[in-house]
């Protein structure tokens, strides 16, 4: 060994050990990670309002420790082709099964929430809600102010004809939304004798 590679070897002996022992513990790290059991997650590469219909295009997938896994996580893009978002959804966000609409129509809802239907008229706000959207619900009595019945309620059906407008049953239409067990006795009292009117919320 020359003199002066001794002499760096002396000199720099510390800055040696600390890189040897940072590249030891980058080597260790690397090798719990890949001893690690992952699965597949499928995440949103874009941001989704409520109330979108999923296509292909919009999803990706990740991997994710398996400990951090729960049971509702959705595993396959091929799962949620044709869902629509029950909320908004953020790029790169993890999607479980309550993030989309079901044919059960309360699933992933917690368990005080009920599923009611509001008859409408058309003309109004309503025209353009979509299942997803959270509004406020008020209701009125001929000749007394409209009271708050139902707060950050979820629509959940909105029936639509081929042209995309309501289809009519007579000169009104129902949504069906969810909301909490008390609302949906408040909403009952005004229905066939109150009209309801609606205030369309942003999404959390």
């Amino acid at each position: 060994m020359s003199t002066n590679f001794r002499n760096y070897l002396i000199r720099y002996r510390r800055e040696i050990s600390a890189i040897s022992a940072a590249l030891g513990v980058l080597l260790l790290v690397s090798i719990i990670r890949s001893a690690t059991p992952t699965i597949h997650a499928v995440v949103a590469i874009k941001a989704l309002p409520a109330g979108y219909k999923i296509s292909a295009t919009d999803l990706g997938t990740i991997k994710i420790p398996e400990s951090l896994t729960w049971s509702t996580l959705i595993r396959k893009t091929s799962d949620l082709d044709g869902k629509v978002t029950s909320h908004s959804i953020a790029v790169g966000q993890p999607l479980s099964n309550s993030d989309f609409i079901s044919s059960d129509l309360l699933d992933g809802f917690s368990s005080n929430k009920i599923a009611i239907s509001i008859p409408v008229s058309t003309n109004r706000i309503d025209a353009y809600l979509s299942p997803g959207n959270q509004i406020n619900v008020y209701a009125a009595e001929s000749g007394l102010p409209a009271a708050l019945v139902a707060y950050r309620a979820t629509v959940l059906f909105v029936p639509v004809n081929k042209t995309g407008a309501f289809q009519m049953q007579s000169s009104e239409t129902s949504l069906i939304l969810a909301v909490d067990s008390g609302e949906s006795a408040a909403i009952a009292s005004y229905v066939g004798n109150g009209t309801f009117s609606f205030a369309l919320l942003p999404n959390k």
